[in-house]
């Protein structure tokens, strides 16, 4: 049985918040500076919005890795659904 949507971190924490493959949410591979304008798509609905919606407030803390803000590819975590968020984009090393 699989315990991973994939074998490294972004489309992992991709398939983890929308519950799909990662291939069909837009991030496919590892974000670096080599991924192009590869990010989470925009109209993805996460499980953090859907605690929203709900009425939760929700928060996300660590590397967001789902998006290259800085190279202005993709969205920060509150356009997913998050209220709060340390917005990390700091690399896993």
């Amino acid at each position: 049985a699989a315990y991973a949507g994939a074998p490294n971190c972004s489309p992992s924490r991709a398939a983890l918040l929308t519950g799909r493959a990662p291939f069909r949410t837009g991030v496919y591979d590892f974000l670096s500076k080599r991924s192009g304008s590869m990010h989470l798509a925009a109209g993805e609905t996460t499980i953090a919005a859907l605690l929203r919606a709900s009425g939760y407030q929700t928060l996300h803390l660590g590397k967001w890795h789902l998006s290259r803000r800085g190279a202005g590819h993709g969205f920060a975590p509150p356009h997913f659904g998050f209220d709060h968020s340390n917005e990390s984009y700091a690399p896993a090393s």
